[in-house]
């Protein structure tokens, strides 16, 4: 499986899982930590792993990615 987040001023954040959109966020800024998108790796299957983009962004954007609450890439907190 292949995760690649995008984020852009016109288009927002997203979120994608091979190469499919699951999740977009259109927000500005996240002054703390926060869950910016997320996905079930199997669409529809509440049990399969869980996908979280988190973020904090005001000037720069540092991005985190876990699954099911495990950090596997991005900046540390």
């Amino acid at each position: 499986m292949t995760f690649v987040w995008s984020n852009s001023w016109t288009g927002g954040t997203r979120l994608y899982i091979d190469g499919n959109c699951r999740d977009r966020n259109h927000d500005l800024f996240a002054p703390t930590w926060r869950r910016w998108l997320s996905a079930r790796m199997i669409e529809g299957d509440a049990h399969s792993d869980l996908v979280e983009v988190r973020l904090i962004a005001l000037v720069h954007v540092r991005v985190q990615i876990l699954v099911n609450g495990q950090f596997v890439a991005g900046d540390r907190a």
